[in-house]
């Protein structure tokens, strides 16, 4: 019996796939188009090299007044409520700005989230990897032994190959705006929506 549903942020919750690269342009005073900001590039190229004259808690803020509300596809609110409704967890697992899973956790009453992190420390910026976009299963793993679950209890929701990897860890993995046709191969089922709640329409307590 399915008892968690694990989804991405990027391209699940938020039509923007990549929420680095929003943080970075709007922190940024000249956008550099040539970059793609990603975690993995951030963590690589820029962890403990660039100096922030604020505080952490500044910082914090900054990152968080840069959330789009526009951003958010329809249906959140109705496809948590309705997971609960069903003692069905609804968690976040995403290599994403960790603040934008805070709020989005909080407005729509998720169960938990696991995402990365960006924070000053001695006047530099620092890059923290809670979410290995390889191997998001670990991550998957980490929450679903939180809930003392196993991986026939969970279904996964992604669009990215990176998110398939989260199949490892779960019965099945469903598809939502994939962002490349591969992903759809991995997938039990395969969505072209605007609206998250549709996913529901095939009765995910009842795998």
């Amino acid at each position: 019996m399915i008892k968690m549903v694990a989804l991405n942020m990027e391209g699940i919750l938020l039509k923007n796939r990549n929420s680095w690269n929003n943080l970075m342009n709007k922190l940024s005073k000249n956008s550099y188009y040539n970059i793609r900001y990603s975690f993995e590039y951030l963590y690589d190229n820029m962890n403990n090299k660039i100096s922030m004259n604020i505080s952490n808690n500044e910082f914090d803020k900054i990152i968080r007044d840069s959330f789009d509300y526009t951003d958010l596809y329809d249906g959140i609110d109705k496809f948590v409520s309705i997971l609960h409704r069903n003692n069905i967890y609804a968690v976040i697992i995403t290599e994403g700005v960790e603040q934008y899973a805070d709020i989005i956790a909080s407005q729509y009453n998720f169960d938990y989230y696991i995402a990365n992190e960006a924070k000053i420390i001695n006047g530099k910026l620092r890059l923290i990897k809670n979410v290995d976009p390889l191997r998001k299963d670990i991550a998957l793993n980490y929450a679903r032994n939180r809930f003392g679950l196993r991986p026939e209890n969970i279904v996964t929701v992604g669009s990215s190959m990176s998110d398939a990897t989260m199949m490892y860890g779960s019965k099945y993995l469903i598809a939502f705006n994939p962002e490349y046709m591969d992903v759809k191969r991995y997938a039990v089922k395969t969505f072209e929506s605007e609206d998250i709640s549709d996913i529901l329409n095939i009765k995910i307590a009842n795998f």
